[in-house]
């Protein structure tokens, strides 16, 4: 497996980038976390003591959510590791690649091939990988989508604020996963292969598509990571 010249991801965001998710998911979710900790910590206050009961309810959501988020993150920092792994052992020789933790394409430019890396179902899972002739590609288009969100006007109680929080974060999310490159191959079916990435990668992918249909890409010395173009 040949490497290239940048680092293996081992983070995907920086520590404001994990507060700030942090926060909003926390503010999304405070709702849900009162009612579940107000209900624990009156039984264990009428029950057992009233001092821990108090604790629990005001320290239980937020050291719940740190830990939550810490795993969360965490999965997904694990997750790009592993897809930039196996988008680097995808081809035989790997000249220009994209993972990110929900997916990766790479392409062999001699053998005029592309490698399209599926999101890992498990972590200890090896991933699903679609090989496509670059001959075969009839059309490859970059797809950005919107994310149906809900603004608030006016002024509203914490408990609709939450909920619309909550929509905001969940349609923001599901737009980043449907936003991608699609390419389409010859096939009776034209079926199509989505890889999800966002916008900047779609249009590096779209230059190198259209680079390599003319002919004027050269094998590379070294695995380019588009991550870093």
């Amino acid at each position: 497996m040949r490497v290239p010249a940048t680092p293996r991801p081992v983070k995907l965001h920086t520590g404001m980038q994990r507060f700030v998710i942090g926060m909003r998911s926390f503010t999304a979710a405070l709702i849900p976390y009162v009612f579940v900790f107000g209900i624990i910590g009156a039984i264990v206050g009428m029950n057992y003591n009233e001092v821990l009961g108090l604790n629990l309810v005001f320290f239980g959501p937020p050291v719940t959510h740190i830990l939550f988020e810490r795993w969360r993150l965490g999965t997904f920092d694990r997750a790009a590791g592993l897809m930039w792994d196996f988008s680097l052992k995808s081809l035989k020789h790997v000249d220009y690649f994209w993972s990110g933790w929900n997916g990766a394409i790479a392409l062999d430019v001699e053998a005029r091939k592309i490698a399209i890396i599926h999101r890992l179902v498990h972590l200890k899972a090896t991933p699903e990988i679609t090989f496509i002739p670059f001959d075969k590609i009839i059309d490859c288009h970059g797809h950005i989508a919107g994310a149906n969100t809900i603004e608030i006007i006016g002024s509203a109680g914490p408990m609709l604020k939450g909920e619309v929080d909550w929509h905001n974060a969940k349609a923001e999310d599901k737009a980043r996963l449907e936003t991608g490159l699609y390419i389409v191959v010859d096939e009776i079916s034209s079926k199509k292969h989505f890889v999800s990435m966002p916008p900047g990668a779609i249009q590096i992918w779209q230059r190198i598509m259209t680079k390599m249909k003319a002919g004027e890409l050269k094998p590379e010395s070294k695995p380019v990571d588009t991550a870093h173009l």
